[in-house]
């Protein structure tokens, strides 16, 4: 990204230059002013007043639309990897027994020998919950190409993996509730496009997420 290296500009982009100094916004799937606020760090006020925002009360924001955050600051995710060690708690999360659908998309690739997974498309930002309860057991940077990554261990022989998220929530031993939001979508990693590359691993062997999806 531009953001990120400024030796990628190019002659003939344009360039969004920012009346004040802060952040430049486009609102996602599932985000409110409150979230939105949150994750750079100021009060929503400095949203909804800021006069080029043209918010009015109730202040409903739509999927697309372009906010600038005053005084805002961009969150850095440090490209590290976070893995559990050790025996998993006793009162850790543990799962149900059943999974259900981790995003809502439209599958781009399915489960085959050299693609023991299955990719679900879907817009950057749209939300990522997890399939079963369970233990975060991985959360980060993957470097063979997943891009930021998470693992969550169901305690009954079934693991779930969660590839080229844009955001992660919950961090290394946490414990998750089925359904709980984990993440977002997102590109990063060797990855072509915006989407979820979902994994279900059963005793150490992955296996056909399309096998145990309703």
């Amino acid at each position: 990204k531009l953001e990120d290296n400024p030796d990628l500009l190019a002659i003939g982009q344009e360039l969004i230059i920012l009346p004040v100094p802060g952040v430049y916004h486009t609102v996602e799937p599932g985000e409110t002013l409150e979230s939105i606020a949150k994750k750079y760090k100021v009060d929503v006020s400095a949203i909804t007043e800021y006069p080029l925002n043209r918010l009015r009360p109730p202040h409903e924001l739509q999927v697309g639309q372009k906010l600038i955050v005053p005084g805002g600051r961009k969150p850095y995710i440090p490209r590290v990897v976070h893995a559990y060690r050790g025996p998993i708690p006793e009162n850790a999360a543990q799962g149900t027994g059943s999974f259900g659908w981790p995003v809502s998309g439209v599958i781009t690739q399915k489960y085959w020998d050299r693609h023991r997974a299955i990719d679900i498309g879907a817009p950057k930002g749209t939300p990522v919950y997890a399939a079963d309860s369970g233990f975060v057991t991985y959360a980060g940077w993957n470097d063979a190409g997943y891009g930021y990554m998470l693992i969550i261990d169901h305690r009954n022989g079934f693991q779930t993996l969660y590839a080229h998220l844009s955001w992660y929530y919950p961090e290394v031993g946490d414990s998750v509730a089925k359904g709980e939001l984990i993440g977002r979508v997102g590109s990063t990693g060797r990855s072509t496009g915006p989407h979820l590359h979902f994994e279900i691993i059963k005793n150490g062997v992955k296996r056909n997420p399309l096998g145990f999806l309703p």
